[in-house]
């Protein structure tokens, strides 16, 4: 038997305005059910909270952020790393064991200065490596204005 995939979309909280091209947010989520387990993931998010992010943009960063905090599982690790003019880290690598209390933490998050994209990166795959082991996937997210990149520690994007 062959499993099926299903999918399921939304939109964001775009106002769609009748007569004006406006941009708009659709969020595709894909399933294979009964995929089996996963390995664990090393996950480290690097979140540009620079004055540039401030208002919606970081709002839906936040919220992007606590979703990924939904989709992990105990034997996971996060790790979230803020930066603009400084770089801070905000949830060192933890297990993903307690999500209120990780999601209250992301939610805590509001814009500062000026944007340090390099030094959010290098924090962030600081971090992942210090939990790397052999067994796990290990990937980084980095969220600067407008773009999302996925890499492994010793890869270049």
């Amino acid at each position: 038997m062959t499993p099926t995939l299903s999918a399921h979309a939304s939109f964001g909280p775009s106002q769609l305005l009748a007569q004006h091209a406006t941009p708009a947010d659709l969020l595709v989520r894909f399933r294979l059910p009964g995929s089996g387990a996963r390995r664990p993931v090393n996950l480290a998010l690097a979140i540009d909270v620079s004055g540039s992010m401030a208002g919606s943009p970081l709002k839906h960063a936040i919220r992007a952020a606590q979703a990924v905090v939904d989709s992990l599982d105990a034997q996971d690790l996060l790790s979230v790393v803020l930066y603009d003019d400084s770089v801070t880290t905000l949830i060192a690598p933890t297990a993903v064991t307690d999500r209120a209390a990780l999601k209250e933490r992301i939610g805590s998050i509001r814009a500062g200065g000026l944007t340090n994209l390099s030094g959010g990166w290098l924090k962030a795959i600081e971090h992942v490596q210090a939990g790397a082991s052999g067994s796990g996937s290990v990937a980084c997210w980095c969220s600067p204005t407008g773009r999302r990149t996925w890499a492994s520690p010793g890869t270049t994007c």
